[in-house]
Formats: C-alpha cells, sequence, structure tokens
C-alpha cells in the first residue's frame, strides 16, 4: 500500500481523490463527504462531518491521521489552503446542466490549479541553465507538431521582442532541417506534450549533435535543458 504522504506537495484534494480507495470503509466515508462537498467540511465541526458520514468522531479524526496530518484542524487547514488554488481538473468537469456563472468559475479553477501544478514541477535548476543558454544565443529554432507547433509558433512571435531571432518552421521535415544546421550558437527549442514523439525526439538529437542547446518542454516531464531526449 502507498502512503497518502507519498504525493509529496500536491494539494490535499489532489491526494484525496488518487488514494480514497486505500483508506479504511469507515474513513471513505469520510472521504467521499470531503470530496463531494470540501467547502462544507472546511467549514463544519468534526462532529457535523461524523454526522454527514454516518460515523463516530474517533473515525473523522483516524481519518485526518491516515492522511497525514495530527488532528482535524490541521486537516481543514490543509483543505483550505488546497481550496485557495483551485479545485483540480477532476472536480471542475463542465457539465451540460452548467449555467455561464459555473463555467467561468470552472475554468478559472481548471486554471488556477494547472499553474500550480507547473509551479511545483518547475526544476529552477533546469530553467536556470535554459534562461542562460537563451541569453547567450545568436537565434532560436522552435520545433513541434500538432497542438505544440501551436505553442512554438507563439514562441517565434515572441522572441523577436528580446531581440533574437526565431523560426518555428511549419512542419517536422523543415524543422529537422533547421536542427541539421544548428550551429553551437542556436538554442532549439522542442515541444512535445508526451516528450515521445519520434519526429522531436530526432530533432532534439539533430541539433544536439551540431552543438545546438537543445531545451526540451513537455507536459510529461520537467523541462530540460541541453539534452537529446526526453525522459
Amino acid at each position: 500500500m502507498t502512503d497518502l504522504r507519498d504525493l509529496g506537495d500536491a494539494p490535499l484534494l489532489e491526494r484525496l481523490a488518487a488514494k480514497s480507495t486505500e483508506l479504511s470503509r469507515a474513513e471513505r466515508k469520510v472521504a467521499d463527504v470531503v470530496l463531494e462537498n470540501p467547502t462544507f467540511a472546511m467549514d463544519a465541526t468534526m462532529a457535523a462531518v461524523a454526522d454527514t458520514a454516518g460515523v463516530s468522531e474517533p473515525t473523522v479524526m483516524r481519518f485526518c491521521l491516515s492522511m497525514g496530518y495530527d488532528g482535524f484542524q490541521s486537516f481543514k487547514l490543509a483543505l483550505a489552503q488546497s481550496l485557495a488554488l483551485g479545485f483540480p481538473a477532476t472536480f471542475a468537469s463542465i457539465s451540460a446542466t452548467d449555467d455561464v456563472g459555473q463555467l467561468s468559475h470552472k475554468i478559472f479553477d481548471h486554471t488556477i490549479s494547472s499553474l500550480d501544478r507547473a509551479r511545483r514541477s518547475l526544476d529552477e535548476t533546469e530553467l536556470d541553465k535554459a534562461v542562460g543558454a537563451i541569453l547567450q544565443a545568436d537565434r532560436i529554432n522552435f520545433a513541434g507538431v500538432g497542438a505544440s507547433a501551436l505553442v512554438a509558433m507563439d514562441g517565434e512571435q515572441r522572441a523577436p521582442l528580446f531581440g533574437l531571432p526565431a523560426t518555428a518552421a511549419p512542419d517536422a521535415h523543415q524543422q529537422l532541417m533547421a536542427a541539421a544546421m544548428a550551429t553551437p550558437e542556436t538554442v532549439t527549442i522542442v515541444i512535445s506534450n508526451t516528450g515521445r514523439v519520434r519526429s522531436m525526439i530526432e530533432i532534439a538529437r539533430t541539433a544536439r549533435s551540431n552543438g545546438s542547446t537543445v531545451i526540451g518542454i513537455s507536459g510529461k516531464t520537467r523541462l530540460s535543458c541541453n539534452t537529446a531526449t526526453f525522459i
């Protein structure tokens, strides 16, 4: 069994949703109450949570301890902090019955939660290396296909604002040609949601073989600087 605290500094609601099946049956009743109405759980007394879940107050305390907190109050504090970051996407799914207000709230909640996850997963050492490489570069080549190509095109538009010429070729073949002509003064930024697109890995390897600093950005892995592949 995986300890609930193994999810590190992920917000409480994310940890609870991921690991609620590992709680005892009685503790899962408490988890269900929290997941169904976290705002209620944050404001309620222990007795109110126990009554709503149909369990005893000691069960609520055991639930808090199982989640890695030393009591009900510390659990509620963590819950409040989690709610302040916005509901995870699993709690903000759009339904056909949502009105405009509900839709806007869910979109903002999802965006805030996504930004927080990105912040927590960011490797500041790699980011510093990437910034340093870009500051020393004489040009940037962006590469990406599908939705990642849109990110590459956005980067191409923004780079001249910092005095750097940039290209984002429209297809992987042309991106590979750009990688083949890269020099040690070129920074190649390869964007891939999965980090496993073969054409992007080939572009990264080709650019790196020419001495280009390669920065890989992926939705599944952390930013990595000066690498020839995605891990």
